[in-house]
């Protein structure tokens, strides 16, 4: 599984949006840039936005295209958060 943060002034520790399945988690990092940041949530980094989007791939999940971890989304968190939507309406229809 593959988590998905969103982080704002207010809580930088970020709050859990979405759950996604590996291979979402994998789409989410092919399709776009992103920084990786080890195994501590970035709570700072250069680019001070003032929000963001954080990905975690867990320890089981890793892959030669990945490692486990927390993954800045380079993305506007709009854009997170429509894919995320596109995720979880894939999800829906998978499970009909």
């Amino acid at each position: 599984m593959a988590n998905v943060y969103y982080s704002h002034p207010s809580n930088r520790l970020g709050t859990l949006r979405a759950v996604l399945s590996t291979e979402e988690g994998r789409c989410l990092l092919d399709k776009h840039p992103t920084q990786y940041f080890g195994e501590q949530f970035p709570t700072a980094f250069q680019d001070q936005r003032p929000d963001f989007a954080v990905l975690r791939i867990f320890e089981g999940e890793v892959s030669t295209e990945c490692r486990a971890g927390f993954y800045l989304l380079e993305e506007d968190i709009l854009w997170v958060e429509a894919e995320v939507h596109s995720c979880e309406a894939m999800q829906s229809h998978s499970v009909v």
